[in-house]
């Protein structure tokens, strides 16, 4: 198994560790990246979201199933989430349809855990997201965090007008396409990460890193 990015961990209550990783079957990926840099795809290679179980006592792996069997990447969960077992898990992934081959991912995802079924935004042809970040909403009267809305913030590169923006889709519901696309000045190269900062205290003059 080689894996680049982890969506989430957490314990269960036998005490075993259980982790859902992207999980690729082999190295050929580093191929397939060093010939995106190069604009000429000639690797396949496909991804799925998998969730290992491990016995930390024995050091035993216990086994793994598959979440999404569809070629998927850049998996994240909500910030209150990391460390519990998530309800949602969030990736970029192939459009529903298919993509051709060399293309790179055209969709995001939203993975309903307890009713494992995925829900797919198609970005459409040419346009390409990157990993997306979790933004969480302000919290309703009732105190509720539930009742919340939150979003989904990531930078897309749409290749037949060379540009890119940054489109804004609810978390609740992925499916309903960007909310807000703000265009941006320059393009973003694709594969762009981040993580969201709720607010920002401009640094004092003459602190250290002046």
């Amino acid at each position: 198994m080689v894996q680049w990015h982890f969506a989430n961990g957490f314990e269960d209550e036998a005490g075993r560790v259980v982790v859902d990783v992207v999980r690729y079957d082999d190295f050929t990926t580093n191929e397939f990246l060093r010939q995106v840099s190069q604009g000429a795809i000639a690797t396949e290679t496909a991804a799925r979201l998998e969730r290992v179980t491990i016995d930390p006592v024995s050091g035993r792996y216990l086994g793994s199933e598959t979440r999404i069997g569809r070629h998927c990447e850049f998996p994240i969960v909500a910030p209150e989430a990391v460390g519990t077992d998530a309800d949602r898990i969030f990736v970029v992934t192939q459009r529903p349809e298919g993509q051709p081959f060399g293309d790179l991912f055209g969709a995001i995802g939203c993975y309903d855990v307890a009713g494992d079924q995925l829900t797919v935004l198609d970005c459409g042809d040419r346009v390409y997201p990157s990993e997306p970040i979790f933004v969480p909403g302000a919290v309703a009267d009732s105190g509720n965090s539930g009742d919340r809305d939150s979003w989904l913030i990531f930078p897309v590169f749409v290749a037949d007008e060379q540009r890119s923006e940054v489109w804004i889709v609810s978390a609740d519901r992925v499916e309903a396409g960007a909310v807000c696309r703000l265009a941006l000045p320059e393009i973003v190269p694709i594969g762009f990460h981040g993580t969201w900062q709720a607010s920002h205290s401009p640094r004092k003059s003459g602190s250290r890193d002046d």
